[in-house]
Order: C-alpha cells, then structure tokens, then sequence
C-alpha cells in the first residue's frame, strides 16, 4: 500500500509540474533555449580547443623536432623499474654510425622524478643532455 502512495505522490508532483510549466511558457522556453546553446557552445569550444592542442603538439614533433630512441632489449624487460636502471654505456659507436649515414645525434640521460619546492612538489620528466654534443 506504501508503494502505492508513493506512486500517486510522485504523480501528483508530475502534474503539478506540467501545470506550472504549461502557465509559464515564455520562461521555459526562454531557459530550456539557454541551455540548449550553452550546452552547444561548451561542446563546440571543448572539441576545437582540444583538437587544436592535438594538432599543435603533433605540429612541433613533426615538423620542428624529430626524435629518435636507441634502447636495449632490458629497457623494454625492466620498463617499469624507472628511471634509471639502465646506463646506455658504448654510445660513441651509435653517434660514429650515425654520423657516417648523414644523422647528427647527442646523447640524452630520461628519468622521470620530483621536484620539491618550499610551496609544494611537481612529477618532472628530465632530459640530461651534454651541451657540447647537443650545439
């Protein structure tokens, strides 16, 4: 019998709902429209500014700064135990190769850490690099 009360109150409150809707029209209208392009200019503007960091970042790796990796077989059996387990020691042999085929190359030390301030702390990824190399 409680379900059944509960029903009709729900009912009743519907009703009352559409009455109240139904005498203020203009206002509906006027709040469900302003929703309605407030909704479509959210969407709009989230999609083009996300597409647009897409794009840009995709932008400067491809057309402004190449990469490439040399690693060995225990980077990819150990990639979770970052980030430095591994010396890439012998490079000068990559760099000479590398020169002879018309590559200019430099060696790069990677290692994901924190950095602590007296406000607070940031996870940073570091790029070691040799400045004489990387002219």
């Amino acid at each position: 019998m409680k379900f059944i009360n509960f029903l009709f109150g729900i009912w009743e409150l519907k009703k009352i709902a559409m009455r109240n809707l139904a005498r203020h029209k203009v206002k509906t209208l006027l709040t469900s429209a302003a929703i309605m392009v407030s909704v479509a200019v959210y969407i709009f503007l989230n999609s083009w500014l996300g597409g647009m960091a897409i794009e840009s970042r995709r932008n400067i790796v491809n057309f402004e700064m190449g990469a490439a990796k040399l690693q060995t077989q225990l980077h990819f059996e150990r990639f979770e135990e970052m980030p430095s387990y591994e010396t890439f020691m012998n490079w000068e042999i990559y760099r000479e190769a590398l020169s002879r085929e018309g590559f200019v190359s430099a060696p790069r030390f990677v290692f994901h850490g924190t950095l602590f301030s007296r406000t607070g702390s940031a996870p940073i990824l570091f790029h070691g690099v040799d400045p004489v190399f990387e002219a």
